[in-house]
C-alpha cells in the first residue's frame, strides 16, 4: 500500500462502471482510500482535501494558499480546470482521448 488517498473527481460514467467491477477484487482497505466526487461536489472534494492537508500546503491552483504551482503538462487542456475562481466552481466536461 503506498497511497494514501486518491481523488477522482468528475469522472466519466464508463470509469465508474469499470471501477464498480475493479473493485471487486480489490482490498477493502484500498477501496476505501478512493474518493470519487461529481461536478455538483467540488466543496466536499475540498472538504476532504483539507482533512489530510491544511491550505498552506496546497497550491493555490487546486485552491489553496501555497506558493507554488504543480505542472500537470500530460493533462490536455480541455480536462484542466481553474480552481483560483470563486465558489462555486464549474467543472469541465469528461473527454474521451
Amino acid at each position: 500500500e503506498m497511497v494514501y488517498k486518491v481523488f477522482v473527481i468528475n469522472a466519466p460514467s464508463m470509469f465508474k462502471s469499470c471501477w464498480k467491477i475493479v473493485k471487486t477484487f480489490m482490498d477493502p482497505v484500498t477501496i476505501n482510500k478512493v474518493k470519487m466526487f461529481s461536478a455538483s461536489e467540488v466543496q466536499l472534494f475540498f472538504n476532504e482535501l483539507n482533512m489530510i492537508a491544511h491550505d498552506d500546503m496546497i497550491p493555490s491552483s487546486f485552491g489553496g494558499k501555497a506558493n507554488f504551482t504543480i505542472r500537470l503538462s500530460d493533462v490536455p487542456s480541455e480536462c484542466s480546470i481553474d480552481l483560483t475562481k470563486s465558489y462555486p466552481y464549474t467543472l469541465p466536461e469528461a473527454s474521451y482521448f
